[in-house]
């Protein structure tokens, strides 16, 4: 494309602004044969005073103009809203004019300013640190506005809904449980997950206190019988039967014994004893005690050839 077609379509682009289709450029408001309409302000026609909403709840919080700024309404003061010479707060959007108050995007009057100065004031340009944003902003809003209508006279309000209007105590009832709802939902959901620590917990703390090989013997009165019981291994010696037939009844409640010694007792009897069920046992010891482990007939059970007294589990 040439230099000139170029030239000529950038000076052509003037006619956009504010251009009346219908009409030759010798009716047009502004003489666009010349630069001088670029200092003609806009009329009322083209920068009307437009309304501002708050895109939270939808609801009128003042009024811009262009050259006069923003004004807020008696709802934009109680929001925390101020003037501002040339920009809308942030949370807010133009919705259309005073007349027939349209709703319509326009990026030509759509705008903002930079932030304001004040980063404690509403008009903070920062994007909402949550996805759930609206359902926080929702909820302080509506204890917002639960403890303005707290702080007015009840009589004043009883008053008015006396007057016919009902349907503002039956909105509050609805809302009411509605709140309920999110309210005792959270809540359980909150509780849920402090039982679910609390399990965590306790299951830590009976980790904690597991039962061991010497606690289990003293529960059943075992432990002082003992010559030894230390790190998962026991011994009896010149015990009686009833002692070693006790030991031998509890055996399934020492699941981590690795090895136990009954010596020189009066006797052992395995008949109701699993001994292939104890995951940790490796080795028995009956030198000098009459038993009948052999005649059991235990798969995991092997007996050392040299000494028929000593078993290991396989």
């Amino acid at each position: 494309m040439s230099k000139k077609l170029i030239n000529e379509d950038i000076k052509n682009m003037k006619y956009l602004f504010g251009y009346k289709p219908g009409r030759v450029i010798s009716e047009q408001d502004i003489d666009y044969t010349t630069d001088a309409y670029l200092d003609v302000e806009m009329d009322e026609e083209r920068r009307p005073e437009r309304l501002v909403k708050h895109i939270d709840t939808g609801k009128i919080v003042g009024t811009h103009k262009y050259g006069r700024g923003f004004t807020p309404n008696r709802h934009g003061e109680e929001l925390g809203f101020e003037y501002h010479p040339s920009s809308i707060p942030n949370k807010t959007k133009f919705g259309g004019t005073e007349v027939g108050d349209f709703d319509y995007e326009d990026e030509d009057f759509d705008f903002k300013m930079p932030p304001y100065d004040d980063e404690d004031t509403l008009f903070e340009q920062e994007e909402p640190e949550t996805d759930r944003y609206m359902f926080f902003s929702n909820l302080q809003q509506i204890h917002r506005q639960t403890g303005i209508l707290l702080e007015k006279d009840p009589e004043m309000i009883s008053q008015i809904l006396e007057n016919g209007h009902d349907w503002a105590q039956d909105h509050i009832a609805t809302a009411k449980e509605s709140i309920d709802q999110v309210f005792d939902f959270l809540m359980n959901e909150e509780n849920d997950e402090s039982n679910d620590l609390n399990m965590i917990m306790n299951e830590d703390l009976e980790f904690e206190e597991k039962e061991t090989t010497e606690s289990i013997l003293e529960k059943h009165n075992l432990l002082d019988k003992t010559n030894l019981a230390k790190d998962n291994m026991v011994m009896f010696t010149n015990q009686s039967s009833e002692v070693i037939q006790k030991f031998l009844e509890i055996l399934p409640e020492l699941s981590e014994i690795q090895m136990f010694s009954i010596v020189n007792c009066e006797s052992a009897d395995f008949s109701d004893v699993d001994i292939c069920d104890l995951p940790e046992l490796a080795f028995i010891n009956l030198l000098g005690t009459e038993n009948n482990l052999e005649e059991q007939g235990y798969e995991c059970v092997k007996q050392e050839e040299e000494t028929p007294y000593f078993f290991y589990l396989e």
